[in-house]
């Protein structure tokens, strides 16, 4: 999967288009392997449990989800830790409404 989504950002920028790539295994270091500086990259954690339980319910529905929601929280910790260590971006999904501000302040420093 590497390979690939890391052809696609470069022919994104080699073409100058946009692009955002989105997914919950890219592992943060691999945002490390960009040397162009038109390559940025943040990571959103959503650390609230019941938000994380209420969305497991809304996709699947039934019982909540309680042990996978702890395995999600700890997984964005981890993510977290990594992305503290090698100076990537990582910020908080909440609140919604001011999300894409703190978004644009961070890239600005």
């Amino acid at each position: 999967m590497i390979p690939g989504i890391k052809a696609i950002v470069e022919r994104h920028i080699e073409d100058k288009l946009p692009v955002i790539i989105e997914g919950d295994f890219i592992y943060p270091e691999f945002t490390l392997s960009f040397k162009n500086s038109e390559v940025k990259s943040i990571f959103v954690h959503e650390s609230d449990k019941n938000q994380i339980l209420q969305n497991f319910f809304a996709r699947e529905g039934g019982d909540l989800q309680h042990y996978r929601a702890d395995i999600s929280i700890a997984y964005g910790n981890w993510i977290k830790e990594i992305c503290k260590k090698n100076g990537i971006k990582f910020i908080e999904s909440r609140p919604w409404n001011t999300l894409l501000d703190r978004v644009k302040e961070l890239f600005e420093e």
